[in-house]
């Protein structure tokens, strides 16, 4: 019996014989990457209870979050220390702290994914048209996105809601319209790194209309980025929601965000006597911003393989 034939050709032979069950697919390296990186992880934990908690919230929290609790005598419980009836205590208005917490939740988070929603489709849209087109258009595209860049983002919030009038839908609005421009450059430049391709010139030359390449061969390669970024701008639309309403031009009470509750703590009074109206809604805001920046940092390295590697191989030569 003859012995199979050694040399180049054998090993091409055994390649394109190795069973398929040993390819990993794109997506599964991906999520291998993101698992092995344990700060992301950590975020991710941390963001899934918060919107555990922000669905279950009819469930969890103890109390109505607009219920103005009252004691036999008919007196409004203002400002009382944490109990066993209110954990995290009452705000001046008699209602409970941990309630409005659990239930601020949901329009902070609301407001976080809204505005990434419409930051993600604008900016996507607005750098496709300039990256692919390019000429004069890019150059008008481009300094539309500059000059949003350069206006004061809370002048602009704050002007609007004091003109308008403070509500949920206009600080989602406002927000959104002017958080693309990041993701405006981001997309305008991988467009422009890959239009000219070797597989976006062979669909060219094969017929394939501009729109079908931009939305089946460009924004696919793009999808890495644009995801890094919306978890980037979900913190910061809540931290943008946060510091409105701090400055009393964000939600209007009495609907509970993280941002009016820390509004009670621009009084001294309450910043040294009274932390428990502050220090929950405040350490709810920080460990959200933080988990969505370990995820997006996460997420960058598990989407780009050329980080990865890089850190592989650093890692490599410390050892």
């Amino acid at each position: 019996m003859s012995r199979p034939a050694a040399g180049p050709d054998a090993e091409a032979a055994a390649v394109v014989a190795a069973p398929t069950a040993r390819r990993t697919s794109l997506y599964g390296e991906a999520w291998r990457r993101l698992r092995d990186h344990r700060l992301a992880m950590v975020g991710l934990a941390f963001l899934a209870l918060f919107v555990l908690a922000a669905a279950l919230a009819p469930w969890l929290a103890p109390h109505d979050p607009f219920e103005i609790f009252r004691t036999p005598e008919g007196r409004i419980r203002i400002w009382e220390p944490p109990s066993r009836d209110h954990p995290l205590g009452t705000d001046r208005f008699g209602r409970d702290v941990l309630s409005r917490v659990i239930y601020g939740s949901r329009i902070s988070l609301l407001v976080g994914l809204s505005v990434a929603l419409i930051s993600a489709t604008i900016g996507a849209l607005l750098g496709a048209l300039a990256g692919y087109a390019g000429g004069h258009l890019d150059n008008v595209v481009m300094r539309f996105t500059d000059a949003v860049m350069a206006f004061p983002v809370l002048f602009l919030l704050i002007t609007v809601a004091v003109v308008a009038g403070p509500s949920v839908v206009n600080v989602i609005v406002v927000i959104g319209l002017v958080s693309w421009p990041r993701i405006c450059r981001i997309v305008r430049a991988e467009f422009l790194r890959l239009r000219e391709a070797e597989f976006v010139v062979a669909a060219r030359s094969l017929g394939a209309s501009d729109a079908r390449i931009t939305v089946l061969h460009l924004m696919p390669n793009s999808v890495a980025s644009i995801t890094v970024n919306v978890t980037l701008d979900i913190a910061r639309a809540i931290l943008l929601e946060a510091s409105l309403s701090f400055l009393g031009v964000g939600v209007p009470q009495p609907t509970a965000t993280w941002g009016n509750m820390l509004h009670e703590a621009m009084s001294l009074t309450v910043v040294r006597g009274m932390p428990w109206l502050w220090l929950a809604p405040g350490t709810c805001i920080l460990l959200t911003v933080l988990s969505l920046n370990f995820a997006g940092d996460g997420l960058r390295d598990a989407l780009d393989p050329r980080t990865a590697i890089g850190r592989a191989a650093r890692a490599a030569a410390a050892a």
